[in-house]
């Protein structure tokens, strides 16, 4: 449970906050829809954490393990749910790790600041790139609608666990320590600490006056609304374009599998003659 990121739902977002619980987690709750006059109550959704484990989960126990599992190793269910475990355990990672930094006393070192979320960073990393390929190359025959129902899930999921680190105040804070004294760095270590500040100042860690804080603050909840409506708009609209390609034009698809061309000629008998026929839906942009 206290892994375990909530939200609040409604219609529309509004506002955003970060409170402390169990003394060492943070929750983000996104609070949503017009305010009230008067709020009687909230009522919070957890998301479903998978029970998957490197014990019961083949994808997860190879990665573990510091093995590239093939793709028929494990199962598309333990794909993804070991993903999702994974990248929640991330999360939840970094912001423990946020509140380690706030300490004035520790000492900064690579094994301090970076080391403790490196190698499961990694993890994630490898594990999101293996469950997009594995998604678009060799999934099962799903309903298009939950297949990209899924996607989104999933990259939504990455980013939310992901994004967190380059917007933390006290790593920048560490960083910035660190590599003044970057004598004592390998330099791969120097390269990912560069690598990192960038990222951070990117994402306007490096601000600390609060009128700077309080703007981005309103920029990313804005952002986050856009991306939200974006989508959203995108999966509900029944807009098409449809593009015929006749056969003085046959050279765009000439590197097209059988099975392809056969699914958009006109002329079943020889599918590589044509003329062929797109419907192109809006949800491909999604």
């Amino acid at each position: 449970m206290s892994r375990r990121l909530g939200s609040v739902l409604g219609s529309r977002l509004w506002r955003r906050r970060s409170i402390q619980y169990q003394s060492s987690r943070h929750m983000n709750f996104r609070l949503v829809g017009d305010r009230p006059p008067r709020i009687v109550g909230y009522y919070v959704v957890y998301p479903e954490i998978p029970e998957d484990t490197a014990e019961n989960n083949a994808f997860m126990g190879a990665i573990t393990k510091g093995d590239w599992p093939p793709f028929q190793s494990a199962s598309d269910k333990e794909f993804y749910d070991g993903f999702i475990k994974m990248a929640l355990d991330y999360g939840a990672t970094i912001f423990e790790h946020n509140d380690v930094l706030e300490d004035q006393t520790l000492e900064k070192t690579f094994a301090t600041v970076v080391a403790p979320f490196l190698k499961e960073e990694y993890n994630v990393h490898y594990a999101y790139s293996a469950l997009l390929q594995k998604m678009t190359t060799d999934w099962l025959d799903v309903d298009r609608k939950h297949f990209k129902s899924n996607l989104f899930h999933a990259q939504g999921t990455y980013l939310r666990n992901v994004n967190p680190k380059f917007a933390s105040a006290s790593l920048y804070k560490a960083l910035k320590e660190l590599y003044a004294d970057r004598a004592n760095l390998n330099p791969w270590q120097r390269r990912l600490i560069e690598f990192y500040m960038k990222e951070l100042k990117c994402h306007g860690s490096d601000f600390e006056s609060t009128k700077h804080l309080e703007l981005l603050s309103a920029y990313r909840a804005r952002a986050d609304e856009f991306r939200s409506k974006f989508h959203l708009n995108i999966s509900t609209t029944h807009d098409t374009k449809i593009i015929r390609i006749d056969q003085e034009n046959a050279h765009v698809l000439k590197d097209a599998p059988d099975h392809v061309l056969r699914a958009l000629s006109n002329n079943q008998e020889s599918p590589r003659v044509g003329p062929w026929t797109m419907r192109m839906h809006m949800t491909t942009y999604g």
